[in-house]
């Protein structure tokens, strides 16, 4: 047999190998706990359980096969198809704005170049965005008249 020599051993992430340990503990814990739970039992009753479990199994697994066989053209899985929405073409809306908006507008910019540092600082803490939001408004102006 020949060994394949580019394989090499690939190590897996901390966090990965700390979850599995976690699984593979918590396995355990149930595992142990359903021996103790099982230790009640006599050897019949657990041939028993076992029996009916068998017998449970494989009526579910016949219904399934019956099931499954074409009966009147009609299967009792079908598969679906999947329905996709058509994505809705996104439009904004922009405002109309008349030139008397544009002048109040160029007017309250001019008001903010005209006052203090501080009176000025003090407004833009209260309303940080003022000036970006002035700005869109212009470029929506601009976009306006180019249509």
């Amino acid at each position: 047999m020949k060994k394949n020599k580019k394989k090499t051993d690939v190590e897996l992430p901390l966090f990965i190998v700390k979850i599995l340990a976690d699984l593979n503990q918590n396995l355990i814990n149930l595992s142990n706990f359903l021996q103790k739970k099982a230790e009640v039992y006599s050897v019949g009753k657990k041939k028993f359980f076992l029996i009916l479990f068998c017998f449970i199994v494989a009526c579910e697994c016949s219904i399934l096969i019956f099931c499954s066989v074409e009966n009147n053209k009609r299967f009792y899985y079908t598969v679906s198809p999947i329905k996709v929405r058509p994505l809705l073409k996104h439009t904004t809306i922009y405002p109309k704005l008349s030139d008397q908006e544009l002048k109040q507008i160029q007017d309250f910019k001019f008001y903010l170049d005209t006052l203090q540092t501080k009176e000025r600082d003090s407004l833009f803490s209260i309303r940080p965005h003022l000036s970006d939001s002035i700005g869109m408004v212009e470029a929506i102006y601009q976009k306006q008249l180019k249509k």
